[in-house]
């Protein structure tokens, strides 16, 4: 069962022998539980950076206009990815990415630096073709990723694009106080009571039960567990 962000700052708290947060808290407002809430947030986004977990994955479905050359796709952020996986059969990594536009025959996408794409446009007059797109690049923004293709075609166009999305920052407010937690929750909480520790001057306090060694063991099992439920792309053998 998914670990809440009220859940995780109480656990954290306790490890700390500090109050936990009352079932009628709606909102953190001491000091001292905002720095716990940032310490929270600061391993969480640490923990998403270093896989490509099952439970941030998902498949977009991004629909460019006709003669059109990119579209935001919805949904992501500023820390949204693209999944690459390795084909062990080519020896290749290849982008998750296809033209679905022809739902009966979707076509593998080539991706290409954004820079290198723009410059192929700057040099192409031809645009748009009447063929389908089958170079793209992503372009990150601050609102998230916008997809572009090349070269662009005088048809609409659909892409399914298979991403990680990592969840937002928490506020730990009536918004979100409640909402579950994605990513593993024992390697968060260790990983955050060791961050408040180190804050305080006491990591050598606890035995090393809270050390960074322990939350780096604990991260590292939890993405080898959700790699191989997954199954390795890099374990299997070619067929």
């Amino acid at each position: 069962m998914a670990v809440t962000f009220r859940q995780m700052m109480n656990r954290v708290l306790t490890n700390l022998t500090e109050d936990e947060l009352s079932v009628s808290t709606t909102e953190i407002t001491d000091t001292y539980e905002k720095l716990v809430r940032n310490f929270v947030n600061i391993i969480k986004e640490e923990m998403e950076d270093a896989a490509q977990w099952r439970v941030l994955q998902t498949t977009a479905t991004a629909t460019v206009a006709a003669s059109g050359e990119s579209i935001a796709i919805s949904g992501t952020n500023e820390r949204s990815r693209l999944v690459r996986v390795f084909d062990s059969s080519r020896h290749v990594v290849t982008p998750l990415v296809y033209n679905t536009t022809d739902a009966d025959s979707p076509g593998q996408m080539e991706e290409l630096d954004l820079q290198e794409l723009k410059r192929r446009r700057r040099r192409d007059s031809s645009e748009p073709n009447v063929e389908d797109s089958h170079y793209f690049a992503l372009e990150q923004t601050t609102a998230g990723l916008t997809l572009v293709v090349y070269p662009a075609s005088t048809k609409e166009q659909t892409f399914s694009v298979e991403l990680v999305v990592p969840q937002d920052r928490f506020a730990a407010d009536v918004n979100d106080i409640d909402s579950a937690i994605s990513v593993p929750a024992l390697p968060l909480e260790l990983g955050a009571t060791w961050f408040a520790l180190e804050e305080r001057g006491e990591e050598l306090g606890v035995s090393g039960v809270f050390s960074e060694q322990r939350y780096r063991t604990a991260l590292d099992s939890a993405i080898a567990r959700d790699e191989a439920e997954q199954g390795n792309i890099n374990e299997l053998v070619a067929v």
